[in-house]
C-alpha cells in the first residue's frame, strides 16, 4: 500500500509538472514535443526518485511500532 502511495504521489507531481513545463515553454520559448520534455524533465530524475522511495521505506521500517501505528 505504501509503495502504491509513493508511486501515485510521484506520478501526480510529474504529470502536473510536465504539463506545466510544456505550457510555459511553448508560451515563452517556442514549440517543444512531449518526448523531448520527458527526456529533459523526467528521465534524469527517475533514479534519484527511486532512491528516495527506498530511503523513505527503510526509515519507516526502522521506526518504533508506536510511531508507525500513527502513520496508518
Amino acid at each position: 500500500v505504501r509503495l502504491t502511495a509513493y508511486i501515485a504521489g510521484l506520478l501526480a507531481c510529474y504529470v502536473f509538472g510536465t504539463v506545466w513545463f510544456l505550457v510555459l515553454y511553448n508560451h515563452s520559448v517556442g514549440a517543444i514535443d512531449l518526448p523531448t520534455v520527458l527526456a529533459k524533465c523526467v528521465t534524469p530524475f527517475l533514479i534519484p526518485e527511486v532512491g528516495k522511495i527506498i530511503f523513505a521505506n527503510v526509515i519507516i521500517e526502522k521506526m518504533p511500532r508506536s510511531v508507525k501505528n500513527r502513520l496508518k
